[in-house]
């Protein structure tokens, strides 16, 4: 476990298990999980209304399985709709925020379920 968020009504909480976001209820019981296959999650905060769930994460690999050797891994801010289970975005570096869409239960591999929605610039 490398964090952990609690909802605002005390009872139900995020806790990030690598590159897995897992929602547990108060008794320990699992109420949903949101994998995020090729990022490596640090810390995860919720917003007040419980619907989305902001991430830190660092991306590990590309689609491919290439790793960075001479630059560092990327690292990326994900915002994920958990109300609406298949939206969320990334923000990173180079100043692109990019809508992804995906099924609950898919892995982010970039072809299995996940498809590029749109993108914009925002800084840079």
């Amino acid at each position: 476990m490398h964090g952990v968020a609690w909802f605002a009504s005390g009872g139900e909480f995020l806790s990030i298990e690598t590159n897995e976001v897992v929602h547990f209820d108060i008794h320990g019981h699992v109420i949903n999980q949101y994998p995020f296959e090729r990022l490596r999650l640090h810390d995860i905060a919720i917003t007040k209304d419980g619907e989305r769930f902001l991430a830190v994460a660092t991306l590990e690999h590309s689609r491919d399985g290439y790793k960075p050797v001479k630059a560092r891994s990327e690292k990326r801010i994900v915002v994920y709709n958990a109300a609406e289970g298949h939206t969320f975005c990334t923000g990173s570096y180079d100043g692109i925020v990019r809508l992804w869409q995906m099924t609950p239960k898919c892995k982010f591999e970039g072809h299995d379920g996940v498809r590029h929605v749109g993108a914009t610039r925002v800084w840079g």
